[in-house]
């Protein structure tokens, strides 16, 4: 079962959409728009997505929409022969939230569409859910999306006009000229890097090296997109065929890389193999193997961080913690200053925290309240992460809660305000502090019961201050929330669905009442195509039957 804090987190932390309001729409063609429509085009126009596949029963086809193309070759043809870049869009347009408020709070606002057709080829590679693709169309896109490494929705990758990826982004907030913004920053630092490539002379090491700890630089920005960084490939091979010291020291790294993938093969352990088949005594033996790595090629620094890193990934798979941790403090040990040792270093709080909320959890299930401040103020007083300094303080406002301590809980409530740099995360401590009257604060004592496996009473508790008390449509709404979770627990799908219904009448104009709503359909729609293919199975089982 959820904890009542991951619940209510989740309803303290929805952001704010604005949706817009609808304008008088001005007609924007894209660069291929433009070409496909003039008379006289040097560019040879290979098959669009709609002849090259024939429709299947069943499926529709991607057609182009405003800006937008679904064919990647002709954007490329199109991007070369205007100069552009190529925006690559990878959405899930019927049922990804973030996608809708990307296309509702950017893509489809005008000034974007006037402005992102002078920079970009803009394509879309879309992975619905209501309806489908032809398969050939299907898994193109899903080729198109492995290719880039894009993991979730939505992702949109900036390449050049070859496909060579230079920048990963997502949603961000701030609308259409924040986003305009981000798009010319990435542009201008691709422009920075081809002006160093530009002036690399050959021999000249000082630059050569200038230049290659610039392009480190810049992939470490994507880290977290491979593609970026096998983008920049050919101003690698730039560096390397300019600069003979470079080219060593790329060659010596692409030796250990080369020996890494042949182990990860080997043994088939690690990211993108499955973590059922490790045991101890194979990764024990690769283990030794990545070690004779680090000593035969004498890695140190951020290198050598990485390997050992590898080892403690394979001693979690197969939950031998000492070993894990000994190995996590060898890599933070090898490069100390670098990104990776901090983000350990914080890990490592957030995992200890993680552990101590679980513990505090279980003491307010066995009502020992003194118990569980205490621990938590232990914890406060060495703690020195800020955000989980919030983030106890505020947890402990809420046990106060739970037991009825509302003046403790105002006064760590006004402490996490104190804290708080950032201006929504205040509101939202601003908006918990209002909500300490008679019916908030009994709807939050009601998760009480839920703690205790028993949720069938948090409902009722619920119902009985929705009836007792005149709560407003905000507190009334997120109030029915939990209560329609609390059903859900009790496995009373029914009652859980009517319940969210109710919430959403509340006012469907809320950001809530609208995530609501989208969430409920995408439900609804699971279940009928569930119940569809029983009916078919079904169906097919009788028809066997009659055959025989």
């Amino acid at each position: 079962m959820k904890s009542f804090l991951v619940l209510l987190a989740m309803l303290l932390t929805l952001t704010a959409c604005q949706k817009g309001q609808d304008k008088n729409k001005v007609e924007v063609k894209t660069p291929a728009q433009e070409e496909t429509a003039a008379v006289d085009t040097e560019v040879e126009v290979t098959e669009t997505a709609e002849t090259a596949v024939a429709p299947e029963e069943g499926t529709v086809m991607p057609e182009d929409e405003g800006i937008w193309t679904v064919n990647l070759d002709f954007a490329k043809k199109i991007a070369k022969e205007k100069d552009l870049n190529l925006l690559l869009l990878f959405t899930g347009s019927d049922w990804c939230i973030w996608c809708k408020r990307l296309n509702e709070e950017v893509f489809s606002q005008d000034a974007f569409q006037e402005e992102v057709v002078k920079m970009f080829v803009p394509v879309k590679f879309d992975f619905p859910s209501s309806f489908k693709f032809p398969k050939a169309i299907a898994d193109g896109y899903a080729a198109e999306r492995d290719k880039y490494g894009v993991r979730g929705y939505p992702t949109v990758v900036l390449t050049d006009c070859e496909g060579n990826a230079f920048a990963v982004t997502g949603y961000q907030p701030g609308g259409e000229e924040a986003y305009l913004t981000t798009l010319k920053n990435l542009i201008d630092g691709k422009k920075e890097l081809e002006a160093k490539v530009a002036e690399l002379k050959d021999g000249d090491a000082a630059a050569g090296q200038e230049l290659y700890e610039a392009l480190e630089e810049y992939a470490a920005r994507f880290k977290d997109a491979p593609c970026v960084k096998d983008g920049l490939k050919k101003y690698y091979d730039i560096c390397k065929e300019k600069c003979p010291d470079i080219s060593r020291a790329l060659e010596r790294e692409e030796k250990v890389r080369q020996r890494l993938n042949e182990i990860a093969e080997q043994y088939k352990l690690g990211e993108g193999y499955d973590p059922s088949e490790a045991t101890p005594e194979k990764v024990d033996q690769a283990a030794a193997d990545y070690q004779a790595v680090i000593d035969s090629f004498k890695l140190e620094g951020e290198m050598k961080q990485e390997v050992l890193m590898k080892i403690a990934v394979l001693y979690a798979i197969v939950q031998e913690d000492e070993k894990l941790q000994s190995y996590v403090d060898q890599a933070i040990e090898a490069a100390p200053e670098s990104e990776l040792a901090e983000r350990f270093r914080e890990q490592k709080s957030a995992q200890e925290v993680s552990d101590l909320m679980e513990n505090v959890t279980q003491m307010i299930i066995d009502d020992k309240k003194d118990d569980a401040v205490k621990a938590i103020d232990e914890r406060l007083e060495k703690e020195e992460d800020m955000n989980n300094k919030i983030m106890l303080t505020s947890m402990k406002a809420e046990i106060l809660v739970l037991f009825d301590d509302i003046e403790g809980a105002k006064e760590n409530f006004n402490k996490c305000i104190e804290m708080c740099g950032n201006e929504e995360a205040t509101e939202q401590f601003k908006i918990r502090l209002n909500e300490l009257d008679p019916f908030n604060k009994t709807v939050t004592q009601s998760q009480l019961f839920a703690m205790r496996d028993k949720p069938e009473e948090m409902a009722a508790a619920i119902e009985k201050a929705i009836e007792q008390y005149d709560p407003d449509p905000a507190s009334l709404q997120k109030a029915l929330v939990m209560q329609a979770q609390a059903y859900m627990e009790a496995r009373n799908e029914a009652k859980a669905k009517e319940t969210l219904k109710k919430a959403i009448d509340v006012d469907p104009e809320t950001d809530l009442a609208k995530e609501l709503s989208d969430n409920l359909k995408r439900m609804e729609e699971m279940q009928a195509a569930m119940k569809k293919r029983l009916e078919e199975q079904k169906a097919k089982g009788g028809e066997s039957e009659t055959e025989e």
